[in-house]
């Protein structure tokens, strides 16, 4: 049995996709720790003012799962406000990012899924 407290995973402090500002994160779960493609899941906290910078991806589908705060979120040109219960998902060969507006923390988990194919 395979079972992760994503609070206690090991965070670093990093730039997430060419945001200007720092975001403290670690992944809880890595691609060899699953059996279907699966490729991570992550737990972030980005302060107010960072965010993950605007970037595309290939054949993967990403949730972004908001656990506290809220910011605004663009994918494929489209922006909307989100908060804490909101989850994102970002298409296969989309562009997107979010951002922090918020005046607190704003943390999320992250899942990746890919095909294989």
């Amino acid at each position: 049995m395979l079972v992760r407290n994503f609070l206690e995973c090991d965070r670093e402090w990093n730039q997430s996709h060419g945001s200007q500002a720092k975001s403290f994160s670690g992944f809880v779960f890595k691609e060899p720790d699953f059996e279907v493609p699966i490729r991570f899941v992550r737990f972030s906290t980005y302060p107010p003012g960072s965010g993950v910078g605007l970037h595309t991806h290939g054949n993967d589908q990403e949730l972004y799962i908001i656990l506290e705060g809220s910011g605004v979120c663009e994918v494929n040109g489209e922006k909307r406000e989100v908060a804490v219960g909101d989850i994102i998902v970002n298409p296969p060969y989309g562009t997107h990012a979010l951002y922090n507006t918020g005046e607190t923390n704003l943390t999320m988990l992250l899942l990746e899924v890919y095909n294989k194919a």
